[in-house]
C-alpha cells in the first residue's frame, strides 16, 4: 500500500518561522516604542552638554553673595539663565532665577534679596545652581556639589 502522504517542506517552513519571527518583533517594538519616546521627551540633549557649578559664596558683605560660572561644554547650547538652589543650615530650601545668557567659562554673581536688615546668606549655608536653557527656560538637573558659604 502507497500512501500518498504530502507535507511542508523545510523551505518553506523556515520562511514561515522567519515571517512569525519578524511580526513578533514588530509587535513587541509598537508596544515599546510609546513608553522609550514617552521617557526621552523629557530629556533635552542640551542639558546633557551643559555643565554650570558654584565657584564661592561668601555671607560677610550685606546679604551675601555667590559666584556662579559656566564650564566648558557645547557652545550651541543657549543658556538663557541660572537657577540657584540655595539651603540653608536648617535644611530649608529656596530657589532664584536669574535671567540672562551666559557664555562658556562665564560667570555670574548673585545676590538674594535682603528682607529689612536680615542677612539672607550665613556662614554655614549652602548655594548650588543648575542651568535654564532655550526660550521656555527648560531647567536642567544639577551637575555640581554644592558650595558652602564662609564669613
Amino acid at each position: 500500500m502507497v500512501f500518498n502522504k504530502k507535507g511542508v517542506s523545510a523551505v518553506v517552513a523556515n520562511v514561515l518561522i522567519i515571517l512569525l519571527v519578524v511580526v513578533g518583533v514588530a509587535l513587541i517594538w509598537a508596544a515599546v516604542r510609546p513608553a522609550i519616546e514617552d521617557a526621552t521627551e523629557d530629556i533635552d540633549s542640551g542639558c546633557l552638554t551643559v555643565s554650570v557649578e558654584p565657584v564661592s559664596c561668601s555671607a560677610n558683605s550685606g546679604a551675601g553673595f555667590a559666584v556662579l560660572r559656566r564650564n566648558v561644554g557645547a557652545s550651541d547650547v543657549d543658556v538663557t539663565g541660572l537657577r540657584v538652589i540655595h539651603t540653608k543650615n536648617d535644611g530649608t530650601s529656596t530657589t532664584d532665577d536669574i535671567d540672562g545668557s551666559l557664555e562658556e567659562l562665564g560667570s555670574v554673581t548673585w545676590t538674594p534679596v535682603s528682607i529689612g536688615s536680615q542677612i539672607v546668606i550665613a556662614a554655614g549655608d549652602s548655594v548650588n545652581v543648575a542651568a535654564l536653557i532655550g526660550a521656555d527656560k527648560k531647567v536642567c538637573q544639577v551637575t555640581s556639589s554644592p558650595v558652602t558659604c564662609t564669613d
